[in-house]
């Protein structure tokens, strides 16, 4: 039978962070999920991570290119890699972790519109231990009533991403 979701993980030397992505997929409330962790030749022990978890659940599969590829490449290689009769794809960066609640939240929003192709959520910038930020819809902040107040930040060095389900306000 084929999961609800696929969750679908590049990752590329990430041997730092990748423990704690993975465990916060292990983590979900929703159990009814994939794994795609394609390694982009990683030489920082990513691999021997990545496979330990593989081998302890069978909702993670691994797979290693044969070669570097960019990161939309990867990706890509994820999507192809993934069940096709999955309900749903899910991305999660390497460097990301979610709440225990984030799939089967998002899953019932996604389940409750039908017509949306798309479903985000709220996520906080957290630094490389943990400490967060700030919140993603605090600094990116796309309303349509005041545009001219949209700031644009970028990701800093060595910082991390939690993705955390907050229903997005439109009306400040």
């Amino acid at each position: 039978m084929a999961p609800r979701v696929s969750i679908l993980m590049a990752v590329y030397n990430r041997a730092r962070f990748l423990p704690d992505a993975v465990e916060s997929v292990l983590a979900q409330e929703m159990t009814d999920w994939e794994l795609i962790i394609s390694d982009n030749v990683s030489t920082d022990g990513t691999t021997e991570i990545a496979q330990r978890y593989a081998q302890r659940d069978q909702r993670i599969r691994y797979f290693r290119n044969d070669v570097h590829v960019t990161a939309v490449e990867n990706f890509n290689l994820c999507y192809h890699r993934a069940n096709p009769a999955s309900t749903y794809l899910a991305l999660l960066a390497s460097d990301d972790w979610w709440e225990p609640a984030f799939l089967a939240r998002t899953v019932a929003m996604a389940d409750q519109h039908p017509d949306l192709a798309f479903v985000h959520t709220d996520m906080y910038r957290t630094d490389a231990e943990g400490g967060i930020l700030n919140r993603y819809s605090d600094v990116y902040w796309y309303n349509t009533r005041r545009r001219e107040n949209t700031t644009r930040s970028r990701k800093s060095s060595g910082a991390r991403s939690s993705t955390s389900w907050r229903p997005l306000s439109t009306a400040r």
